[in-house]
């Protein structure tokens, strides 16, 4: 042990204030990266859905149809006690 117990630790503020400083520029980087990507694939889906036949409401509004059908069937047979053939 030191006989002077008032040694003090040196710390770099500069490095702390760089180290900071890309830290943050890289989080607003990461950020702007996400965000230019994120518009790219909304950009892509919107393409995506205008290509299609049928608009994609439409699409799902046939299928729920499908599947309350298919759901009614079901539970008829269910209750009458018949199985399927």
């Amino acid at each position: 042990m030191a006989s002077d117990d008032t040694q003090k630790v040196q710390v770099n503020t500069t490095l702390i204030g760089a180290g900071a400083g890309l830290a943050l520029l890289g989080s607003l980087l990461v950020a702007l990266g996400m965000a230019m990507g994120g518009a790219a694939l909304i950009a892509a889906a919107r393409e995506w859905a205008r290509l299609q036949e049928t608009p994609p409401s439409e699409t799902a509004k046939v299928k729920l149809q499908q599947l309350r059908t298919a759901a009614s069937a079901g539970a008829d047979a269910w209750r009458s006690g018949q199985t399927p053939s």
